[in-house]
Order: C-alpha cells, then structure tokens, then sequence
C-alpha cells in the first residue's frame, strides 16, 4: 500500500500569509496537484489534522473544495484548529459511523498495511490527551490483530520535541501512548503532525 500524508494546512478564511510566512492555499493547492500527478498514485492520503486555522464553516467550504481531487483516498483525523462537527460533517463520506458521537478514532482494514487513526484532540483546547478511553481503545484495537502489520496515524506526537512553544501544547498522557504501542510490535510506523517541521524517533520496534 502507498500511503501519503498532508497535515496543519491551516485553510484560512482571507487568503494570504499564515503567520505572515506561508500561503496556506496554494500551499495545499500545489501539494494536492503534485498528489494526483504521482504515478503510481498513493492508495491513501492521511489528513493529520489542524485542517483549518480557525475551524469555521468557510475554511470547510474552502478546504473541501482544495482536497476534492483526492476526496476520495483521504484518510482524515483533527487536530487543535479543527471544530468537531465541522469536522465530522465535511468529511462525513470518509468517517465510519462510530465516529458520530464525537470521539473520531477509526480503524480501515482494507489494505495490506492496516491504518489506525487515533484522535487525541480536546475541544476547546490547543494541547491533546490520551486518557484512559484513549489507552482502552488503542490497546484493545491493536490487540484484536497482533498478525497485521500496521501503521498509526495521529494529530499530536508522543514524545517531547525539544521545541517548547510546541511542547506547551502537546500531548498529556504521551507515555501511556508509547507504553501501548511498544507492547504491540506489529505496529511499524506511527505518523503525527502538529509540529510544522519533520522530526523523528523510535518506541520500540516503531518508528515515528
């Protein structure tokens, strides 16, 4: 399986410059344009949330029209920007039904690799939480198929950056995180955003 991932495309109301360095527009404008010219095309396209900037209807409206070349192979989750059931109600065609009451984790079974989307977001809040119905939830799906290689996918990143305006806003309850997914070693990769910049490190048998 050929997985891409898009992730903090703060879709804004005005056009111009997010946080006066980046057109957030045609930033995603062009990446979903690279997205559909790559050939062979990536079977699925992880969104790891902060979507939208302010999480408004218009920034939806906007976001939905920029991501519909790939609507289709979009695996999407949120994040701190996000508004939940703008959230819920954009993406509506690619979430399961479980995720109506709120709590958006989901799991797709259809590939080779399988993809556990786990949302650790907290409305009203910048920061994340993995709580105890995060670690029941996460433990219990991975625990239901030790023999399928897998891949986690997630907004906030479980582990300290070293950057600390990040770090402010990050993810409580990251241990327990790591704790989960260092005892299930079918788990090869686990991807986040939330950081704006590529880092990298190891749990385990599990990159990240």
């Amino acid at each position: 399986v050929l997985v891409a991932q898009i992730s903090d495309c703060h879709i804004r109301e005005e056009p111009g410059m997010f946080g006066e360095l980046v057109d957030t527009s045609a930033c995603l404008a062009a990446t979903v344009e690279h997205l559909v010219a790559l050939d062979p095309a990536p079977d699925v396209v992880l969104a790891t949330g902060d979507l939208t900037d302010e999480g408004t209807r218009t920034e939806y409206s906007l976001l939905a029209d920029l991501l519909a070349p790939i609507a289709e192979r979009l695996l999407p989750l949120p994040g701190n920007h996000d508004d939940g059931p703008l959230f819920r109600s954009t993406f509506a065609d690619r979430l399961p039904d479980s995720t109506a009451d709120g709590h958006c984790s989901y799991v797709v079974d259809e590939h080779a690799v399988r993809l556990v989307g786990l949302d650790t977001s907290l409305p009203g809040h910048h920061d994340g939480r993995f709580d105890d119905a995060h670690e029941e939830w996460l433990d219990s799906t991975l625990a239901a198929r030790p023999d399928r290689p897998t891949l986690v996918f997630t907004h906030f990143p479980p582990f300290t950056s070293g950057i600390t305006f990040m770090d402010v806003s990050g993810l409580a309850g990251a241990e327990r995180m790591r704790a989960v997914i260092a005892t299930h070693p079918q788990v090869r990769l686990l991807v986040a955003g939330h950081l704006h910049r590529t880092v990298q490190t190891t749990v385990g048998n599990t990159l990240i």
